[in-house]
């Protein structure tokens, strides 16, 4: 529970948070309001902090995903001693660990989906591959073979059944079909 801090950004310890304050609406796209509001000043706990397990790897898969992980980091670097809310560089540590932890994770995960994309090619290829012909030269095949007259569709059919391997069943019905619808036109 170290990552608390007051609503009122210009308190900074934690007995000194209640009551009210004035808070201006400064946005950039408006006009400055002539009357702030008065709002009540709270100790709340941060969004992402490192309270338990769960929050703490929430917090860490949020800065792993390198959305404002600086601001972060800096909320964490001005951890406070006791009771008190943040300081700039009160605990420079915390800096060393966000910086070795985005350069070491974005490291892991670039190559983890770089290694799963070219496996995942490599198996394609080598998927396409083990029945001996690719796509490409099945069309080839029957193109030069199979279209020429009836007994040439046999020929090339049981030639391209021979060549296949027994894995590939499917491909096997497929090149059937083929022969026999380019036997049925030149017929």
């Amino acid at each position: 529970g170290k990552l608390y801090y007051c609503t009122d950004e210009t308190i900074k310890n934690k007995d000194m948070c209640k009551g009210d304050y004035f808070k201006y609406d400064t946005d950039s796209n408006k006009d400055i309001e002539m009357f702030p509001k008065v709002e009540s000043r709270s100790w709340e706990n941060s969004k992402f902090h490192f309270d338990n397990v769960l929050d703490a790897l929430v917090t860490l898969f949020v800065c792993s995903t390198e959305d404002n992980w600086p601001t972060m980091m800096y909320k964490t670097m001005g951890i406070p001693k006791e009771k008190t809310g943040h300081f700039l560089m009160n605990y420079s540590f915390a800096g060393i660990y966000f910086i070795v932890f985005m350069v070491v994770f974005t490291f892991l995960i670039i190559n983890i989906f770089v290694a799963l994309i070219i496996l995942t090619f490599q198996k394609q290829g080598e998927i396409e591959i083990q029945g001996g012909l690719d796509q490409n030269q099945v069309d080839k095949f029957f193109l030069n073979f199979g279209l020429i007259s009836g007994k040439s569709a046999l020929v090339a059919e049981n030639t391209a059944l021979q060549t296949c391997d027994t894995k590939k069943k499917r491909k096997k019905k497929t090149f059937m079909s083929i022969a026999l619808h380019s036997k049925n036109i030149s017929n």
